[in-house]
C-alpha cells in the first residue's frame, strides 16, 4: 500500500464517520423541533383578521406576557437588588459622591463615616 491508496482510505473511512454524525446531528435536531411543536399551545382566537391574529398569536408566544410568574425566594430577589446595584457595598475606600469623584470616608465629620460604611443587615433583620 502506498501513500495515495492510504491517503484515499483516510478520506473515505472520514467522509464516512463525518456523514453518520451530522446525520445523527440532523434528526436530534428535527426531533426536538417536533417535539416543540406537539408542546406549543394552540393558537387562541385574537381577532377575525388572519393575519392579525396570527402576528398576535406569535407575539404572545415568543414574549412570555402571559405565562405565570415563576416563585422567587426572598434570598434570591435579594441577590438580584445587589447585582443590579454593582455587587456587594463598596468599602469605604472605594466610595464616590454623586459626582463620581473619589471621598475621603476620614475626613467626613461628626461620625458621617461610621454611619455610611456600617453593616445594617442585622438592623434590617430586626424589622422581619
Amino acid at each position: 500500500m502506498n501513500k495515495k491508496e492510504l491517503v484515499r482510505i483516510i478520506r473515505e473511512v472520514v467522509k464516512r464517520e463525518v456523514k453518520n454524525a451530522v446525520q445523527s446531528e440532523i434528526n436530534e435536531a428535527l426531533n426536538i423541533l417536533e417535539h416543540k411543536k406537539a408542546v406549543q399551545k394552540p393558537v387562541q382566537k385574537y381577532s377575525d383578521n388572519v393575519s392579525l391574529n396570527e402576528v398576535l398569536a406569535q407575539t404572545a408566544q415568543q414574549s412570555g406576557e402571559f405565562d405565570a410568574y415563576p416563585e422567587v425566594s426572598a434570598q434570591e430577589l435579594r441577590s438580584r437588588f445587589m447585582s443590579m446595584q454593582g455587587g456587594a457595598p463598596t468599602p469605604a475606600s472605594n466610595m464616590t459622591n454623586h459626582n463620581g469623584a473619589p471621598v475621603d470616608v476620614s475626613n467626613l465629620p461628626n461620625g458621617l463615616d461610621k454611619a455610611l460604611t456600617r453593616d445594617y443587615s442585622e438592623l434590617v433583620k430586626r424589622f422581619k
